[in-house]
């Protein structure tokens, strides 16, 4: 068949008409086709749900808990308490030796020297100890 013939054949069947029993048959089974897939869009809609949550219950970012403060306490009463408590006389072949409890040692601010530039939005710091 050459393309002319194609042609013609086409031509001739677009000019018959398509009885109407034929297209209430193709409808029906596409219907059928349409609800036998319908759960399935379903069911692709609830999974895709549940893997929404499960990703965020999974990957939720971790919040931070909150540490409180230390409270501090006046030195006098302690240090009235420990001037009254004497440590006992330690035994001349003691292989164990007592160590005094060193309360932390004062660190000094930190030295903070800024620079200007000529933008007056910027500001350089550099902070040594």
């Amino acid at each position: 068949m050459t393309e002319d013939d194609i042609r013609d054949l086409f031509r001739e069947m677009r000019e018959t008409p398509v009885p109407p029993d034929s297209l209430v048959r193709l409808r029906a089974g596409l219907e059928g086709r349409l609800r036998r897939r319908g759960w399935w869009k379903a069911a692709g809609w609830v999974l895709a749900a549940g893997a929404l949550v499960l990703a965020t219950i999974l990957f939720r970012p971790v919040a931070a808990v909150p540490v409180p403060a230390r409270k501090l306490i006046a030195a006098g009463p302690r240090e009235a308490a420990s001037s009254q408590m004497q440590a006992p006389p330690a035994k001349r072949h003691s292989i164990r030796t007592r160590r005094t409890i060193q309360p932390p040692k004062h660190r000094p601010e930190p030295m903070v020297i800024e620079i200007e530039t000529q933008d007056p939005d910027v500001v350089i710091r550099l902070i040594g100890d």
